[in-house]
């Protein structure tokens, strides 16, 4: 069936015992993602601003500022997807190359300082400006 959305696309609809299954087009049902700030990139200049520009993992260089991956160098130590309370906590980021990032849980420095954040987080040590 021949349809008309309110964006004024004309679709066609399946129909199911006489009544339409979809009123809108298939644009305007899939959700829209709208990514808000979150204010990442403001911190992540400031730590840059702060601390030497070498991994913390492995001493080597970072990529310079302005680099496509310059972001990924950011890693948190505690995901923000679980603890999203740390998401704009200093202590809770180390710097890393892109690399390294991905193989995180490899290097004993990253492990050391997540069973760190682990115990200042539960002993409520944390300081989350």
């Amino acid at each position: 069936m021949k349809s008309k959305c309110k964006c004024g696309k004309v679709f066609y609809t399946p129909v199911r015992n006489s009544i339409r299954i979809y009123s809108k087009c298939e644009d305007c049902r899939k959700p829209k993602k709208i990514k808000g700030k979150t204010g990442e990139a403001e911190l992540f200049l400031e730590i840059w601003n702060e601390r030497p520009h070498v991994s913390e993992l492995t001493g080597k260089k970072l990529l310079p500022l302005g680099h496509k991956l310059w972001f990924s160098q950011f890693l948190h130590v505690l995901s923000k997807g679980t603890y999203s309370e740390l998401r704009l906590c200093k202590e809770n980021i180390m710097l890393a190359l892109p690399n390294e990032h991905e193989k995180q849980e490899t290097y004993p420095k990253f492990i050391a300082k997540r069973d760190e954040m682990h115990y200042k987080l539960s002993h409520n040590y944390l300081d989350l400006n």
